[in-house]
């Protein structure tokens, strides 16, 4: 299954991400364990994630 957030939520989560210094590189669903994943990729590692699970993003709207 490959599964996205809303197109609200995405824009939500990316403009929040930028607002803390942490453009989003990168965007992932991970199947297994049911979490989709947003990332400001660094060099070295240390890179800011914000993992969410998909039950919340499916029944927690974003605050626009």
């Amino acid at each position: 299954m490959t599964w996205k957030p809303s197109d609200d939520v995405d824009a939500e989560i990316g403009r929040w991400m930028k607002s803390k210094g942490w453009p989003v590189t990168r965007v992932r669903y991970i199947s297994d364990q049911e979490i989709y994943a947003w990332r400001h990729e660094l060099r070295g590692g240390n890179s800011p994630t914000l993992r969410i699970a998909l039950y919340v993003l499916e029944h927690y709207p974003a605050l626009i």
